[in-house]
């Protein structure tokens, strides 16, 4: 997800060197047998063609000494070991079908990615990832494991899905792209919105102001052969520049507004303002690198429709979904009305949520980075000045009369696990629109967030930080243990849910939920029970609350 103005929060960058080095790739017997060296390597495990597999290593990484290996096989058992001392990030991307297990071992420090983003991950076995300390795993999207998954690492932990409208690009006709005058995404030659973004130092715990300004351009620029408009977006603090992207639309002939790609260059700076390093990282194109184009705008957005926003593996994967489209909305520019609200996420970051307010016939006027586990908001974002060829305005294009047809596509799957789901580590978990059939057990020292996901089996989670249960279902009996803050929000359980906390002193905040049992024990520790309000419970004790 890009910082501004569709993102709010700046996000510092984090640059490091790699040292690539060359991995060892085998069949035996069936088995695709991948062993990295003591060097940082980067590898992803594909499928170019039904009984292929590819083996290809990126910024360098080489592959028995060369760029890539194709194995004529189909696949029965991937066994990965990386060896201590590099840092290797290991990709298996879908479409692919493992007939077996696959076992990951790495070492200290790395990153583990199953993806089906490209097409579905089949596991017929079991999926099993260990590692250390610094060890990371994410399974994103269509991945569907029919055995059981054990995950003991040290890092995060996230498996995640985009359950979304995948637009169907190639359906879509574009006579005139560049006349964009959907009412709720206008964008015409020489109009500039400007935006005030507030948010908090996670370092200093201070209040960050960035002044955000997007101009419309004349300029275009064609992509997968239709012309699509540049739209350029800076943003500052105190004046100093820390993000410049130039983002690419295009409006089809039933008024849906298409997001093409992006070029962004994100600035760190030193304490006086100099741009300490760069970089690039979140720009995309469609149609390069297997990125696809996705729907910024619906050209009849109505509540419960989700949208890819754009869609490319292990980069771009943003989604939205229309929230209300009657909300009003107050600012220092007028007042408004048959507001549209939007939800934005991302796959690539599950936890990270933000709402935006688009108004008719000017656009996106504000938005907020919302916690989704506390409900609390961490940014916001708001328009603070429209013009249009330097002359104040209030619309862009007439806020009625728009008429339009939402384009075709198909809705992509959850994340599916067949059997027993165990998940062991120091850093964060996160699920998000995961299907897990049997038993499930999470043990982190760290925050554990479970969004619209659906446990069918009985569940043991174990934590020391936040854990956040929003918009999903238990169906079998919950265990929690653990010192934290317990957020339970818009979630459903149909059996016996026990919480044991620990010595600190904790609170339990549940809201817009049902629950057959609920039995929380406070322990030792001075613990408050928050009712949020739109609970129903069949049966509720607490012990160690206050009052």
């Amino acid at each position: 997800m890009k910082a501004s103005p569709f993102t709010c929060g700046i996000e510092a960058l984090e640059v490091r060197q790699l040292l690539s080095g060359n991995v060892t790739v085998f069949l035996r017997h069936g088995d695709l047998v991948f062993r990295g060296d003591k060097q940082d390597n980067q590898v992803v495990i594909s499928s170019p063609s039904p009984g292929t597999v590819r083996v290809e290593g990126l910024d360098e990484t080489t592959v028995g000494g060369k760029a890539f290996a194709d194995f004529a096989a189909n696949l029965r058992n991937l066994l990965i070991t990386s060896l201590q001392g590099g840092a290797d990030e290991i990709a298996v991307r879908g479409a692919i079908d493992i007939g077996g297990n696959v076992l990951a071992k790495l070492g200290d420090e790395g990153e583990f990615v199953v993806e089906g983003t490209d097409g579905p991950v089949n596991i017929a076995g079991n999926l099993t990832v260990q590692g250390g300390d610094e060890v990371n795993v994410a399974l994103r999207n269509e991945v569907h494991v029919n055995g059981n998954v054990s995950v003991h690492v040290g890092g995060s932990v996230s498996a995640a899905a985009g359950v979304a409208f995948l637009a169907d690009f190639e359906a879509a006709t574009f006579s005139h792209s560049l006349q964009i005058d959907n009412p709720y995404f206008p964008l015409i030659p020489g109009a500039t919105l400007t935006y005030e973004e507030t948010s908090i130092d996670e370092e200093t715990g201070e209040e960050v102001v960035a002044t955000v300004v997007v101009e419309v351009l004349n300029e275009t620029k064609t992509i997968l052969g239709i012309e699509a408009r540049v739209v350029s977006d800076i943003v500052s603090i105190d004046g100093h520049v820390v993000e410049k992207t130039s983002d690419y639309h295009a409006q089809d002939d039933n008024g849906n507004v298409w997001y093409m790609g992006e070029d962004t260059e994100e600035f760190e700076l030193d304490d006086e303002g100099n741009v300490i390093s760069s970089s690039h990282a979140g720009a995309w194109l469609a149609g390069v690198d297997g990125a696809r184009p996705g729907i910024i705008m619906l050209a009849k957005p109505a509540v419960g429709d989700r949208y890819y926003q754009e869609r490319q593996a292990n980069n771009a994967l943003d989604q939205g979904e229309v929230l209300a489209v009657d909300d009003t909305l107050s600012i220092s520019i007028g007042d408004f009305t048959n507001v549209v609200r939007t939800k934005d996420t991302t796959v690539t970051e599950p936890d990270a949520l933000e709402t935006k307010q688009y108004v008719p016939g000017l656009g996106l006027a504000a938005g907020s980075d919302v916690d989704p586990a506390t409900g609390e908001t961490t940014a916001t974002l708001t328009l603070i000045s429209a013009k249009l060829n330097g002359k104040d305005i209030t619309e862009l294009v007439s806020p009625t009369g728009f008429t339009g047809v939402n384009a075709t596509g198909v809705l992509t799957e959850p994340l599916k696990v067949d059997g027993r789901t165990f998940i062991r580590t120091h850093g964060p978990v996160v699920l998000s629109e995961v299907r897990l059939a049997e038993h499930v057990q999470i043990i982190s020292k760290a925050e554990v967030t479970i969004l619209e996901s659906v446990f069918n089996s009985d569940s043991t989670i174990t934590a020391r930080d936040t854990l956040a249960m929003h918009q999903s279902t238990f169906a079998g009996a919950m265990a929690i243990r653990g010192d934290f803050d317990l957020f339970v929000n818009g979630s459903s359980f149909g059996d016996t849910v026990t919480i044991r906390f620990g010595l600190g002193d904790n609170t339990l905040s549940v809201g817009n939920s049902t629950f057959t049992d609920l039995l929380a024990d406070g322990w030792r520790g001075e613990n408050e029970f928050d009712d949020q309000g739109g609970n129903v419970f069949g049966n509720l004790e607490l012990t160690g609350f206050g009052d």
